[in-house]
This record gives structure tokens, sequence and C-alpha cells, in this order.
């Protein structure tokens, strides 16, 4: 197994990376978040956090998630001021690669931080459409093909467009106005 070569990228990346998780950690130690295992992967780290600590708010979610491109960002801005005044390959080397990791870990990516703030993002301002898109597929995931979307963006649209005519007074087919107590007018009592 290659742990470095002559440029050291490997091993860099592989700093760089437990840095990252330690921007993570950092966060999570700020809001009192215990850290109940440290898991390596071969591409990844993951840290989990005890189940009674999931129940962030939205600003400490994303802070959390974000802190670790943060600390990237960081290193980089440092490590770009250390080439500039010394010239060092290797602090170039690792501007780039925390520049880089910073940037790929905020794309909307499974498994990455970006995909986590993606999904906290859609769960606070579209909790009822992603329902319906799990009901459509009967699953928890948010792997869908598009014809089954579309089928739950149609019943979804259906449902916030009857659910308005109740409250409005009008037909649910329709949308005519209609005396209270009813659904539907006299054209479409027949389906309702």
């Amino acid at each position: 197994m290659v742990i470095s070569d002559d440029s050291g990228f490997v091993i860099y990346g592989f700093i760089s990376a437990i840095l990252h998780e330690i921007g993570h950690i950092l966060a999570m130690v700020y809001f009192r978040k215990n850290i109940k295992k440290i898991e390596f992967g071969f591409a990844n780290i993951d840290l989990l956090m005890e189940e009674k600590n999931l129940n962030c708010n939205s600003f400490e979610t994303v802070v959390i998630f974000l802190s670790g491109s943060l600390l990237n960002f960081l290193i980089s801005i440092l490590f770009k001021i250390l080439y500039s005044i010394f010239g060092f390959a290797v602090f170039d080397v690792i501007f780039y690669q925390n520049l880089f990791l910073g940037i790929i870990n905020l794309l909307p990516i499974y498994s990455l931080d970006g995909e986590c703030l993606f999904r906290k993002f859609l769960e606070n301002n579209f909790s009822d459409i992603l329902n319906e898109i799990k009901k459509a597929i009967n699953t928890d995931c948010y792997c869908i093909s598009p014809e089954d979307l579309v089928a739950a963006l149609n019943r979804w649209s259906l449902n916030k467009t009857v659910t308005n005519r109740k409250k409005n007074g009008a037909c649910i087919a329709c949308g005519k106005p209609i005396t209270s107590g009813r659904i539907a007018c006299d054209i479409h009592i027949n389906i309702s």
C-alpha cells in the first residue's frame, strides 16, 4: 500500500482529511454534542453522534457540517501565505489539497457534508414534497427515477390544490366558487 509518494501528496491528503474531521469535532464539542464513534473508511472518515444529540437546531447543524470545510479553507489560506513567504513546494501542495477538500465536501453528493446540508435544507423547507416522494418510491432514500418524481410532485400538487380549494370554498375539481358545506360544484359532484 502506498503511504506517500516523493511529493508527499498522499500523506498530506490524509492529514488534511483528519484536520477536516477535527473541524467537525471542534464544532460538536462547542455545541456539547457527544461523539459516538469515528469510522475510518477507504475514502472517508465518518463521525457519528449519539442518537440523543441528533436533534440539533438548524443553526447548530449547519455550523457542524460547515466547520470541516471552514477549517480546510483556513488551513489553505495559512499555507498559501507560508508558500508566498518561504516558497517551499510542500506548502503549495497542502494549500491546494485543503482548498480542494473544502470545496469538494460542500458539493451535494451522497455522503459528503454538502449532501447533508442539502438534505437538511430540503427537510426544513420541502418536507411535504419529500414525504410524497418517499411514499411514491416506498423508501426513506431520496434516490428516485424521473417518472416517480413527476408522479410524486403531481400528487403533492393535487393535494395542495384540493386543500386550498376546500379552504377557499371552491370546487375541488375546477375551482369554481361553491356554497358552503359542499366540496364540488354541480358538474363535479359525482366525482368527489
